[in-house]
Formats: C-alpha cells, sequence, structure tokens
C-alpha cells in the first residue's frame, strides 16, 4: 500500500448511499427518485462498507478531531463546536504518517473549522477552495508516499450549491431550485445570487424551523448533483495523479442531516440532540487487497485512526503511541461492544461562508449560551442511552459552604445543566457579598425561576429502542427532577443509589406526590420493571462508561509526561 486517501464529505447522511439497506425515511417522504448516486455506489461495490458507524458528535470541528486522533472528545479536547482547541498532548494522523514518511496533504473547504482549532495540525500541504492546483500538485509529486485528506462541503447546506465551482455553471440548479421555493412561499426576491449562504438563510429565516417535508427533497437532490458532479471529477482527478491505484481510499461522513430536536420531530439540520439520522454515517474502504463486503457491525470514527497506523506502520497501534487509543482496527478481529458520542452548547462566533478567507468570521455570534454539555451518549447495536448534561451535576447541602464565587457557578450547574452569563454572576456575586441576599434566599429564587420550571421537567435520561422504534419518537424518558434529586428536598427520603431514582416521565405524577413515603425497595421495583420494558436489565454499566469518558482525559496527559515524544520516532 504505496498512498493513504481520507474524503469527508461534510454532512452526507448515512442512508443516501447505494450499499445501505436502511432507506426507510427515504421512502417515507418518498425521495428515494431524487436519489442516483453512481459513483459512490460503484466505489462501494468494490469496497468494504459499514451500515453502523457512528460519529462521535453532531457537529464537523469535534467529530473530525476524534477522526484525526482516534479518540473520543473527552480525551482529545475539541468538544464545543468553536470554544476548545486540539490538545497539545495527543498526535494526529498526519503527524504520526510524517514519522513513516508519508507526504502529508490537506485540501478543504472550510479552511477556519480546522486552523483555528489546531485540528489540521501536521499537515504539510494545505489546499484551501483551490482543487485545480491541488490536483496539480498531487500529479507532481513523484514517487513519495502520499497521505491525501479531502474535506468536502458540497453536500452541507445550501443544499445543490458546490463551494468550489469546478466548471462554469454547475450552480445553476441552486438558483433554479431558490427561485421555485420563493415563488412556493410568496417570497419577494430580487435575483441576487451572490451571497448563495445568505440566500439560503434568509430563506429559512421565515419558518421557525426547517421542515423535512421541504427540506430532505432537496439535501438529496443535493447528494445526487455531488455524486455525478463534482465527486465525480475529483475522482478523475484522483485517477490522473495515480491515486487510485496501490491506494487504500476511505470515503466517510462527519455527520448526517435530520432529527436533531425532541421538541420539534421534524426539524431538519444537524448540530443538535444525539439523534441516528445526524450521528449515523456512511463509511467506505477500498484497497485491491480488501474484499468487497458490507458489514452491520458497530463502528465508530474513531475506528479509522488506528486502521490507518496500523497498515502504514505494520505494526500494533499499542506499540506505536505512549497512550491507548479508543478506535479499533477496522480490519481487525477486536469488535466495539458500544460507541460513544457527545454534543455541546456553546458561545459560537457566525461564519460568513461567503466572505473571502480573512474575512469570514462575523465578530458577533449565533450561539451566545456559556458552553456546557448537553448531551453523552452510549450507542449499542439495539440501543442507545443518553444523558442530559453531566450525572454529577446536582445540588446538595455541601454547595452553601462553598465561596460566593464557586456557589452561584455550582448552583447553575446544577439547577439549569448550564454555566451562569457574566450579567447574572456579576448581580448575584454583588448581592451575596453585599449581604443583600444569603445564599439561602438566592437558591429558593431561582427554583422559583421559568428556567428552573421548564428545567426540572426535562429528561435526565433516556433510553431508545432502536429495533422497536426506529424513529426514535418513544424513548424511556426518566426526569431530570428525580434523577438528580438527592438531600436538598425538605421532608422528604434521600435517595442517594443511582439505580434508586431513574424513573420514566409518565410515571412522574405519581412519584412526585408519593416520594415522601416511597421506601427504595418499592422504587427499586418500578425501575426494574420500567427497565425490562425497555429491554433491559440495567443501565448502570453504561453509565459508568460514560462516566469513564470524562475520566479517561487524564491519562493521555500522563502518558506524555512519563514518555517523551522522540520515542514514538525511534
Amino acid at each position: 500500500m504505496k498512498n493513504i486517501v481520507l474524503i469527508s464529505i461534510d454532512n452526507l447522511r448515512f442512508d443516501c448511499i447505494g450499499y445501505q439497506p436502511d432507506k426507510k425515511e427515504l421512502r417515507r417522504y418518498d425521495v428515494t427518485r431524487f436519489l442516483e448516486t453512481p459513483n459512490l455506489d460503484r466505489l462501494s461495490e468494490k469496497s468494504l462498507c459499514f451500515t453502523q458507524c457512528i460519529s462521535t458528535n453532531t457537529y464537523t470541528t469535534s467529530a473530525h478531531a476524534s477522526l484525526l486522533t482516534g479518540l473520543y472528545p473527552p480525551r482529545h479536547g475539541v468538544r464545543t463546536f468553536f470554544d476548545t482547541k486540539l490538545s497539545k498532548d495527543v498526535y494526529t494522523l498526519p503527524e504520526i504518517l510524517k514519522i513513516y514518511g508519508y507526504e502529508t496533504v490537506f485540501s478543504t473547504d472550510t479552511i477556519e473549522l480546522f486552523e483555528p482549532l489546531d485540528i489540521s495540525r501536521g499537515f504539510e500541504h494545505t489546499f484551501f477552495l483551490d482543487d485545480h492546483n491541488l490536483f496539480k500538485f498531487l500529479k507532481e509529486i513523484g514517487d513519495r508516499k502520499i497521505f491525501f485528506f479531502m474535506h468536502i462541503f458540497d453536500v452541507h447546506e445550501p443544499y445543490l450549491y458546490s463551494k468550489y465551482e469546478f466548471v462554469r455553471g454547475c450552480n445553476n440548479d441552486y438558483r433554479r431550485e431558490m427561485e421555485k421555493l420563493h415563488a412556493l412561499f410568496g417570497f419577494s426576491f430580487d435575483g441576487s445570487y451572490e451571497k448563495p449562504h445568505k440566500l439560503w438563510g434568509d430563506f429559512w429565516d421565515n419558518f421557525n424551523r426547517r421542515e423535512i417535508e421541504y427540506a430532505l427533497p432537496l439535501f438529496v437532490k443535493g447528494v445526487s448533483k455531488f455524486d455525478r458532479g463534482r465527486f465525480k471529477w475529483i475522482l478523475s482527478r484522483l485517477e490522473e495523479a495515480g491515486l487510485m491505484d496501490d491506494s487504500i481510499i476511505i470515503i466517510f461522513s462527519d455527520h448526517g442531516e435530520g432529527r436533531c430536536s425532541m421538541d420539534k420531530p421534524s426539524h431538519f439540520l444537524h448540530s443538535g440532540a444525539l439523534f441516528d439520522n445526524v450521528i449515523r454515517v456512511p463509511l467506505i474502504i477500498r484497497h485491491e487487497d480488501i474484499k468487497h463486503e458490507v458489514r452491520d457491525e458497530l463502528v465508530s470514527l474513531i475506528d479509522i485512526f488506528p486502521t490507518i497506523v496500523e497498515l502504514a506502520a505494520g505494526d500494533k497501534i499499542e506499540n506505536i503511541l505512549p497512550y491507548r487509543v479508543d478506535g479499533l482496527n477496522l480490519l481487525g478481529n477486536d469488535k466495539q461492544e458500544f460507541v460513544y458520542s457527545e454534543v455541546w452548547t456553546s458561545k459560537s462566533p457566525k461564519i460568513d461562508f461567503d466572505a473571502t478567507k480573512n474575512e469570514r468570521f462575523v465578530f458577533e455570534f449565533w450561539s451566545t449560551d456559556p458552553s456546557s454539555i448537553y448531551q453523552r451518549g452510549i450507542r449499542t447495536r439495539e440501543k442507545k442511552i443518553v444523558i442530559y448534561g453531566k450525572d454529577d451535576e446536582f445540588v446538595d447541602e455541601k454547595i452553601f459552604n462553598l465561596k460566593n464565587e464557586e456557589f452561584l457557578r455550582e448552583i447553575y450547574r446544577g439547577l439549569f445543566n448550564r454555566e451562569i452569563d457574566t450579567e447574572g454572576f456579576l448581580f448575584l456575586l454583588e448581592e451575596l457579598n453585599n449581604n443583600r441576599m444569603s445564599k439561602e434566599k438566592v437558591y429558593n429564587h431561582l427554583l422559583k425561576s421559568e428556567e428552573y420550571k421548564k428545567q426540572r421537567n426535562r429528561p435526565a435520561l433516556m433510553i431508545f429502542d432502536l429495533e422497536k422504534d426506529p424513529y426514535e419518537d418513544y424513548p424511556f424518558s426518566f426526569p431530570r427532577e428525580i434523577f438528580f434529586r438527592r438531600g436538598m428536598d425538605k421532608g422528604k427520603k434521600e435517595i442517594n443509589n443511582f439505580s434508586d431514582i431513574d424513573r420514566v416521565s409518565r410515571e412522574l405524577d405519581f412519584i412526585d406526590s408519593a416520594l415522601g413515603d416511597l421506601n427504595t425497595d418499592v422504587v427499586k421495583g418500578i425501575i426494574e420493571r420500567r427497565l425490562n420494558v425497555a429491554g433491559m436489565e440495567n443501565i448502570e454499566f453504561f453509565i459508568d462508561a460514560i462516566r469513564d469518558m470524562e475520566a479517561m482525559s487524564v491519562e493521555t496527559e500522563k502518558a506524555f509526561k512519563e514518555v517523551q515524544s522522540e520515542d514514538i520516532q525511534q
């Protein structure tokens, strides 16, 4: 194997490639008639294909960091969309492959999602929206071994629009579709296409949500256009550069597009909740020595890293790196028992994708919420267990012994599952420091707030049965108020054991009214019956696994202190 080619098709759904048998939602909305992917299909017919590949996140930055490190987000550090950089203590794929003699080349349509977060660390040559010079360079590179990573944004919104106009007029169909949409809903349209992303965004801003009924057909048409257009063109350029022979070619997506909100089931986007239409992605591995097969075993994007490293180095990953990776070799015998995904809310900058490279960041934010973890999930073949926030975010009596600053931070984390905003923090801190309010009064004040009233009935944990409920409409939901209940509730029995406080939402009223009298044996009985209905004996194993993900963040740092970085080069 001479060369390694990674192609990331940003935002490509798992069910939009021919090898994938699960196309229930495409049939539900009658959009299979728009789906034509002959080039992806021809590749997959000679490749190893996976039907159950799960991403580590619902947005681009964190998922690609996992791909390039073989680590889950708690360990590589890129957890929010744009607040955190890649840890300096981890190796990236290009950094390792350079050691084994590979020339490392990176091409992307959205450099602003990689360079500022250090995700592109280790690449020697970078091309930004410059396919013609890219392939000229690859053709002239000679006999050197190449690791080529290409990130393509065509399937991403605005659908049907190619960010790189590889042939004149390739975006005419996007213009026609936008004219039809504006006419369909009676929106005025001045015919301007100079800013396609703004045109797209302004259109959808007229609705409360991006309805799947209208968005999915456009998405599927965009996938078909990409396959028969730019993707076909890219494959021919790779062929000319000699990168289709004796190369391992891996094609995948960082996330899909689909349901991303529990409250708005028809809202069609990504970056939100951990629904399968977003975290389940295609994965194709092509090499002349790898036989064609379609596998339905559970795999993750983190598995690509050890697969490539072991192929390039001819050795086990544990003999190469000074720390353990989370991924497994996709060509080996070890299998993932479960995989992990997470999503954060964060204060994130607006990016003007219509602008030039140096003018893309707009100095305002599309999200101003302080960074906080929204969901963490464990996915098995048949089940998905999702926890909202951190399971240790609760209020107990010890909080009143903290200093004023830390008390305010912890009370917001415990009651609202978020960080306190600066304005609220400064106001309440001044009230406490000047003795105008006591900690107890602040606590009681927040308990009466509208935010807490909404928060207390939100689920803390959900179990999805993916076989019985394929659209994820009816999860077994365990309310936050019960899930996080501790000794703060005066006059009620304190419950400390995790399994004692799991409860399904449809029993909330009963439990709330009877909690003061229920003994833990009765509570355990209710939990066991509900878990049996969900097809599970217990969930503590998965809860512990999620906790371990957080704890593992220290392992990398410890390993690098003990093993000098130059050891890997020897």
